[in-house]
């Protein structure tokens, strides 16, 4: 079975048809899924604060900047 559309590849919010077809695909309770994915749920898109506060990102980061 394959979701309806490749934006949940980008973490876009799913609609309630995407959650229940995830769900059946997982063999994962909907209402459980529902209450981790919902609409509450908004998708984490990027590292956070720039520069980072991680010392292992923040040498990426620098190392990035060259």
């Amino acid at each position: 079975m394959i979701l309806p559309s490749h934006r949940n590849c980008v973490q876009a919010k799913l609609s309630a048809e995407e959650l229940q077809l995830l769900s059946n695909f997982l063999s994962i309770d909907h209402t459980s899924l529902q209450s981790e994915l919902g609409e509450h749920w908004w998708p984490n898109r990027g590292l956070g604060p720039i520069p980072p506060t991680d010392p292992v990102i923040y040498r990426l980061y620098e190392v990035r900047q060259f």
